[in-house]
């Protein structure tokens, strides 16, 4: 899809709050006709990693928002997340305002789900908004591992 966009006049850009090149999405997206590759580098704040795969998506999210402002139009974006990925690391500050639930991936897809609800606060306050079709897609399904326990320990 960036390849056509591209060839119609639109900017191509991917966000992801990992580091750069992560599993080669970097020269992946290069492949499929994306320009412009955002990750945590650009972010510029370590204090917000994970500690394991990048920054979190609450303040991904929120700087992906303020760059998408600064992007010409028309524009092609993918932001891909992390915190629904192993092992399911979200801030220390909501951990005990999100239910820890039955699988070990609940609390991060309730983080996610709250990272994504401020998106679309600030994204509806842009320009570009009105104008904007969103697409959600999953990367892979990942059938929750019996050995795991919520609070991600156990065998992976």
């Amino acid at each position: 899809m960036p390849a056509v966009f591209k060839e119609r006049g639109y900017g191509t850009y991917f966000y992801y709050g990992a580091g750069k090149d992560h599993f080669g999405l970097e020269k992946l997206t290069r492949r499929f006709g994306v320009d412009h590759y955002i990750s945590e580098e650009a972010y510029g704040n370590k204090a917000e990693h994970n500690g394991y795969w990048g920054i979190n998506d609450s303040a991904f999210f929120r700087f992906t928002v303020e760059q998408v402002a600064k992007q010409p139009q028309p524009f092609f974006t993918t932001v891909f997340n992390i915190s629904t990925h192993y092992p399911y690391v979200i801030p220390e500050k909501y951990r005990s305002v999100f239910p820890k639930g039955n699988t070990a991936a609940a609390q991060s897809v309730s983080f996610l789900d709250r990272a994504l609800q401020l998106f679309f606060e600030e994204a509806k306050k842009s320009s570009w908004y009105n104008n904007t079709l969103f697409v959600f897609t999953a990367d892979h399904w990942n059938k929750e591992d019996p050995t795991l326990k919520a609070d991600g320990s156990g065998i992976y």
